[in-house]
Formats: C-alpha cells, structure tokens, sequence
C-alpha cells in the first residue's frame, strides 16, 4: 500500500514567507562554544533581556542540513535516473543544486527562530547551539548581517562539567570509552583546542561580526561583560536591565536555591563555578591536558 501523505493543516505560504521576510530585517546572531562551555547560562542571560530572543538548541548546520542534502541527493537519483532513460528527448526535470539546498536550510532556520511570540515581536533574535562554532562561516553566508558570539571557557572546567554531565545522562557509554576521568579529560582537550581554533579563525576573519566572551568574566564580572554584549547585539545595556536580566539567569535560581559551588550531581546546573577542575586534577592529569591544549590555554590566560 501506498505512503499516503500527512493532511495538510493551516497551511499558509505567503504568512510563512513574510514571518522569513521580517525576520531578516532583525538582528539575528547565533551562539556557539566547546561542550559545557556556559552556553546554557549565556542563552538564560540573552533571553532574559525585553529585547532580545535567544532559542537553542536548533542544531541546523550540524543535524539538520545533513538531513536536507541525504533527501534532495536522493530525490535528485530518481529524477536523474527518469531523465536519462525515459525523457531522453524532451527537456529533462531539473534538478536541486547547492543553492536550492542552501535556500530550503535557511528558511527553515528562519522559520524556528521567529516560532515563539517573543521572536515574532522583539528585534533581536537569536540561536544557541554549541556546536554552530564549527559552522560559523557557513551560517555567515546564510545570514549576511548575523552576529556571532562565541563564548570560552577553562578547558579543565568544561572537561570536568562534560565528564559529570554524560556521567549522568549515558554513565554505561562513558566509562566504556573511557575507564578514568583523566583519560576522558585528554580527549576533551583535543575536542576544545578544535571548536577554539575554529571560533579563533573566524574572529579573525569577521572581527567586528564576532564577539568573544569569558564565562569566568561573565561570573566574575557580569554587568560590565553583559553590557558589552547586549551592545554588541544593538540592545540596551541600562543598569536596572542588567541586574534584572543578572536575576533571572542566577545560579540560586536556576537549581532550586543552591549556592554556586555547592554540588548536585544529579542536576544540569551541577556546581556553577570557575576554578572546580582543581578538586578533580592532579599533576599528572593537568600535564597531559596541557600537552594538547596549550598554547590556547595561555593564549586565553587559562
């Protein structure tokens, strides 16, 4: 029996259409960082801003462009295949190229960003996905006037919140790969000296479209550091949206009434705090880490 399609339900193209059209009339900007960076807490802190919009995590260039291209490759086999042995002689069906491709994933991003009513009615709209830093130059070309905000962190802090992170969500897999936290510590520091150097390459290509950001400054130092970045973004940066927005993000808040540095292993919002990795590594531990990430560790004073 034939696949029957899904019944079409308040389908409208041209509303689709305008929404995409007055959503590239805003600011759109996308966040990305190595695992566990703060990127999280960094979308808490955009989204509680009255101006701006921050979603996550879409995953487009990662997930869903792999999707797209597989479907129209293969539609193009079948219709490539029609051509060449029954419509020889007449005008064969085109097929879709790079550009159409590229035109369906933008839409569709452009479609999610402004799904929710506060997309729709702020001007400043945005994606965090961690994974996006290693697609910053192609969703520059997407989005020719997004901004892009990459935000770093102590690569021994990232290693020791992933290692917690997974031990709570896959502990089976994790210690199947990697017996010892110290050996999951050396892999991490070859998976953050790539999305670093990445970030790093783009920065420097696209310096005043991409902003870099310290979590330890941002925990440290949050007003001036989130000043600089809703201005980054075009938005207000006054002192009474800033301890507001400051409020809405806090640690104390987000798990339940802990204070930062006080552990729950069991919660996505574990510990909170710059520095932990000293309770987790020892000497050895932090000469292999150094051995792989170094000199960005330096070059970001880590």
């Amino acid at each position: 029996m034939a696949l029957q399609p899904p019944p079409v339900r308040r389908f409208d193209f041209d509303v689709l259409h305008d929404t995409i059209a007055a959503l590239r009339k805003k600011q759109v900007y996308f966040v990305g960082g190595a695992p566990k960076s703060g990127t999280t807490w960094l979308q808490l802190l955009l989204d509680a801003h009255p101006e701006i919009s921050c979603s996550g995590e879409g995953h487009y260039a990662d997930r869903l462009l792999p999707e797209l291209s597989k479907a129209l490759k293969s539609y193009n086999v079948g219709i490539d295949l029609k051509n060449r042995s029954i419509f020889e002689e007449v005008d064969s069906q085109p097929l879709f190229g790079d550009p159409h491709l590229f035109y369906l994933l933008t839409a569709a991003i452009s479609l999610m960003l402004c799904h929710s009513a506060k997309a729709r009615a702020v001007r400043i709209v945005g994606d965090k996905t961690p994974d996006n830093i290693q697609q910053f130059p192609l969703i520059a070309v997407l989005f020719p006037q997004a901004k892009f905000i990459h935000i770093v962190r102590d690569p021994r802090d990232c290693a020791i919140s992933a290692w917690f992170h997974n031990l709570r969500l896959n502990p089976e897999t994790l210690t199947r790969k990697y017996p010892s936290q110290d050996e999951f510590a050396e892999h991490y520091a070859k998976v953050w000296v790539n999305n670093i150097s990445r970030g790093h390459q783009f920065a420097t290509e696209h310096p005043d479209r991409c902003l870099l950001l310290r979590y330890e400054d941002l925990s440290r130092e949050p007003l001036p550091t989130l000043a600089q970045l809703y201005r980054f973004l075009g938005a207000s940066s006054d002192q009474a949206v800033l301890q507001a927005c400051c409020a809405a993000a806090d640690f104390s808040r987000l798990s339940g009434g802990r204070a930062r540095g006080q552990e729950d292993r069991a919660s996505f919002f574990r510990r909170g705090e710059a520095g932990a990795w000293r309770s987790h590594f020892g000497a050895e531990a932090e000469r292999a880490f150094r051995s792989v990430a170094e000199p960005w560790m330096s070059n970001f004073q880590y």
